[in-house]
C-alpha cells in the first residue's frame, strides 16, 4: 500500500508542475524526499526492491566478457546476454521465473526467450543476430535432450579442435 502512496503523490506532483512548475525528474525526487519524507521512508523496501531488481536486470542485460574456460565458447559470437529469464509452470501451475546463466540454459530455453525478446523488439531484429547464430551453432551439434548451451559449444569447439 505505501508504494500507492509513492505513485499518487508522484502523480500530485507532476499535476501540480504541469501548471507551470519545474516538473524534472531531479526536482520532483527532491520534492518527494524533502516534503514527503514519512511516504518515502514507509516505501523503502519495496522501493529498495525496485531499484536492486532495475539493478541486476541491467547486468544481467550485460553481454558475455572473456571469462575463463568460457571466453573461447562464446567469442566467436557477438552480443550473447550473460543470462536469460526462462519462464516454466510450477507444480502448483503458476508462471514462475527463473534467470539461468546463458552456459547452463538449454536450446529449447534459449529459443523460447529469443522468441519473446524478438517478439517484443520487432524495430531491432539484428540485435539478437549473435543469440540466433550461437543457438543455431549449438542445435547443429546436436546432444541429449536438456544439454545446454555451454556443453554443446564446448563440444562444438572440441571438434574444431580436433579438425585442426
Amino acid at each position: 500500500m505505501s508504494l500507492l502512496k509513492v505513485r499518487t503523490t508522484i502523480d500530485t506532483i507532476i499535476n501540480s508542475a504541469a501548471k507551470g512548475g519545474d516538473i524534472s525528474t531531479k526536482t520532483l525526487i527532491e520534492a518527494l524526499r524533502k516534503d514527503y519524507a514519512a511516504i518515502i521512508s514507509a516505501a523503502q523496501s519495496e522501493l529498495e526492491t525496485i531499484a536492486l531488481t532495475k539493478v541486476v536486470n541491467e547486468v544481467a542485460r550485460r553481454r558475455v566478457r572473456e571469462v575463463p574456460g568460457q571466453s573461447e565458447l562464446f567469442g566467436d559470437y557477438s552480443g550473447i546476454w550473460q543470462t536469460i529469464v526462462v519462464k516454466s509452470r510450477g507444480p502448483d501451475g503458476k508462471l514462475r521465473y527463473e534467470r539461468k546463466a546463458i552456459n547452463v540454459a538449454t536450446p529449447e530455453e534459449v529459443e523460447a526467450w529469443l522468441q519473446e525478446h524478438t517478439q517484443t523488439r520487432r524495430s531491432q531484429p539484428e540485435k539478437f543476430a549473435g543469440m540466433r547464430r550461437m543457438l543455431e551453432d549449438a542445435r547443429n551439434i546436436g546432444g541429449a535432450k536438456g544439454a545446454t548451451i555451454g556443453s554443446l559449444l564446448a563440444e562444438k569447439r572440441r571438434r574444431e579442435l580436433a579438425a585442426e
